[in-house]
C-alpha cells in the first residue's frame, strides 16, 4: 500500500491518501483446471478454468499430441494411451504477464492400467473373494459369469464379490468396470463343482418320502428314522430341517450329519402335539457336498392316527400269506374293546408299499368277517385298510409265494 502524506499551505493539519497495489508474482492468481482426471479411448473431454475476470483469454497445448491434443476450446481429443499434461495460459486484461495453470490427465488404456482379478481358480461351495487389481478410486463394477448356470454371483454390483456354486462347469468371470471410461476383464478357466445331484433312486430307492403314524400318545416324544440309501454319489453329508415345530438334539431345527454318521445311527427328531393330537411335523432331508442339494429329495411325515391306538379291531390272518387273508373281529381282546363286535366294516383296500392300490373291496351292511383273493400278488409286504364307516385301521401283511 503507497501512502501521500500531503501538506496544503494555508490549510489547518495533512492530508493522507493510500492505494493498495499488487506486485511481482503476487499478480498471478491461482486458478486451476476442471475436467476429468481420465480420457477414454476413442473420446473426448472439455477442460476449463472457473473465476476469470471478463475478456480474459486462454491459449490451450498438450504436453504430448501424440497421446491427446486439445482444442483452443479447451476441448481435449484421445490420440493413443499415455499420460499427458494440459496448460492454459492465462490473459487477464489490466494485469501485468500471464497466469499457468496445469492439470495431468491419464488416457486410453492407462485409465485402467495393471487392473486384473485375483481369486479362487475352482470352487466348491462358496468361493473366497474375488477382487481387482489397482481399482482406479471411484470405480463401479458389474460382474458376470459365464455360462451363467453354473455359479450364483454373490455381490453382482460390489467392488469384490464370492462364487456360489451351482452345477459342476467350467466358468469365464468377468468384471465390467467404469469410471467415466469402461473396460472388462477376465479371469478364464474357473473350474466349479456343485452340490450333488440325487433322485428318488439315488437317496431312497425309488421313493421320495417316507411316513412314520404315530398314535396321539406318541407325540411330544423322540421318533427315530433312517433313509434307505445314506451313501449316494458324490455327497460328502447330509442337511436335515425339521418343520412344524419340530427339532434335532440340542433343539436345533437344521443339523449336517455325514453319511458315516448315518451308516450306524439312526436319526431323533422330536414330534410335537399341535394341538387336539395332530401334528405338521415333516423333515427334510437334502444331500451336501460343495453346496447343499436341490429342494425337496426325500421327505419324512409324522401323520398322527385316531383309530387302532392300543389295540385292534380285526384280526388280519395268516401272516405271512399265500392264496388269502381273512379279515375278522380281533378275538384277542375284551368285548368292549372290540369294536368289530358293534362296527362292521364296509371296505376293504390293499396296498402296495409304494402306495399303489392293488385291490378295493365293499361289503355289504353288517359284514365283519371276508376271505380275500390275494393269489395275484407278488410276495412283498402289503398295507390291508379296514373301514369302518368312520375310521381306517392299516394292518401290514407278509405276503410270501
Amino acid at each position: 500500500m503507497f501512502t501521500a502524506t500531503i501538506n496544503i499551505p494555508n490549510r489547518c493539519g495533512i492530508a493522507i491518501s493510500s492505494k493498495s497495489v499488487t506486485v511481482g508474482d503476487a499478480i498471478y492468481y491461482d486458478y486451476s483446471i476442471t475436467g476429468n482426471d481420465a480420457l477414454c479411448t476413442n473420446g473426448t473431454a472439455t477442460y476449463a478454468v472457473g473465476g476469470l475476470p471478463t475478456g480474459s483469454t486462454i491459449a490451450w497445448t498438450s504436453s504430448n499430441n501424440n497421446v491427446a491434443t486439445i482444442s483452443a476450446g479447451g476441448v481435449a481429443s484421445w490420440v493413443s494411451s499415455g499420460t499427458v499434461m494440459f496448460t492454459a495460459t492465462i490473459n487477464i486484461p489490466n494485469r501485468c504477464g500471464i497466469t499457468i495453470a496445469n492439470k495431468f490427465v491419464t488416457v486410453g488404456d492407462a485409465v485402467f492400467s495393471g487392473n486384473s482379478i485375483t481369486g479362487d481358480n475352482t470352487v466348491c461351495g462358496t468361493s473366497s473373494d474375488y477382487t481387482i487389481s489397482n481399482l482406479p478410486a471411484g470405480a463401479s463394477v458389474y460382474w458376470q459369469a459365464t455360462p451363467n448356470q453354473i455359479v450364483t454371483i454373490d455381490a453382482p454390483y460390489a467392488t469384490q464379490t464370492k462364487l456360489i456354486s451351482y452345477a459342476n462347469g467350467v466358468i469365464t468371470l468377468t468384471a465390467n468396470i467404469s469410471n467415466g471410461c469402461n473396460i472388462s476383464i477376465s479371469k478364464p478357466n474357473i473350474i466349479v463343482t456343485g452340490p450333488p445331484t440325487i433322485t428318488c433312486q439315488t437317496i431312497g430307492n425309488g421313493s421320495c418320502n417316507q411316513q412314520i403314524t404315530l398314535c396321539p400318545s406318541q407325540l411330544n416324544t423322540w421318533q427315530y428314522f433312517s433313509i434307505p440309501n445314506y451313501n449316494p454319489p458324490g455327497a460328502a453329508g447330509f442337511q436335515l430341517t425339521a418343520f412344524g415345530g419340530g427339532y434335532f438334539s440340542g433343539g436345533a431345527t437344521v443339523i449336517n450329519v455325514s453319511t458315516d454318521y448315518w451308516a450306524t445311527h439312526d436319526i431323533g427328531v422330536f414330534v410335537p402335539n399341535n394341538g387336539n393330537n395332530s401334528t405338521d411335523c415333516n423333515v427334510t432331508v437334502r444331500a451336501v457336498n460343495c453346496g447343499v442339494s436341490q429342494y425337496v429329495p426325500y421327505v419324512v411325515t409324522f401323520p398322527v392316527m385316531t383309530y387302532g391306538c392300543g389295540y385292534s379291531s380285526y384280526s388280519v390272518s395268516p401272516n405271512p400269506a399265500t392264496s388269502t387273508i381273512t379279515v375278522s373281529p380281533n378275538t384277542k381282546v375284551s368285548s368292549a374293546q372290540n369294536k368289530a363286535e358293534k362296527t362292521p366294516f364296509t371296505e376293504i383296500e390293499i396296498i402296495d408299499k409304494l402306495g399303489n392300490f392293488k385291490k378295493r373291496l365293499k361289503f355289504s351292511k353288517g359284514t365283519n368277517t371276508a376271505t380275500i383273493d390275494i393269489s395275484f400278488l407278488p410276495t412283498d409286504t402289503y398295507l390291508v385298510r379296514v373301514f369302518n364307516g368312520t375310521n381306517w385301521e392299516e394292518y401290514k401283511i407278509l405276503v410270501a409265494k
